[in-house]
C-alpha cells in the first residue's frame, strides 16, 4: 500500500448552537474519494464562551495541496465557520 498523509483537523462552527451528530454525518459524506476518516476519532473540544470544534483523524493521498483541499471542503460546509490543519504525517496505515 502506498504511503497516506494522517491529518488531524479541526471544524469550527459559525455558533454554539450546532448538532454535532448532524455535523459528523454531514463529514462523513462530503469527503472525496480516497479520503477515509479513522474511525472513532471524532471528538470535541472546548474554544471558548460555549463554542466547540469538533476535530477528528483523516486519511488523505499523499499529494501536493491535499490538506488546503480538504479545508475547503470542510470550510464549504453549511454552519461551518472555518476547518484547519492541525497535525498531518506521512503514514503507511
Amino acid at each position: 500500500m502506498a504511503k497516506r498523509i494522517l491529518a488531524i483537523m479541526k471544524v469550527l462552527p459559525e455558533s454554539t448552537e450546532v448538532d454535532f451528530e448532524n455535523l459528523k454525518n454531514v463529514i462523513e459524506n462530503v469527503l472525496p474519494e480516497g479520503f477515509e476518516l479513522q474511525k472513532g476519532s471524532f471528538k470535541t473540544e472546548y474554544i471558548a464562551f460555549g463554542l466547540e470544534s469538533l476535530n477528528f483523524r483523516l486519511f488523505c493521498p499523499n499529494e501536493d495541496g491535499i490538506t488546503d483541499k480538504i479545508e475547503e471542503v470542510l470550510g464549504d460546509i453549511n454552519g461551518v465557520q472555518r476547518a484547519e490543519t492541525v497535525m498531518m504525517s506521512l503514514t503507511d496505515l
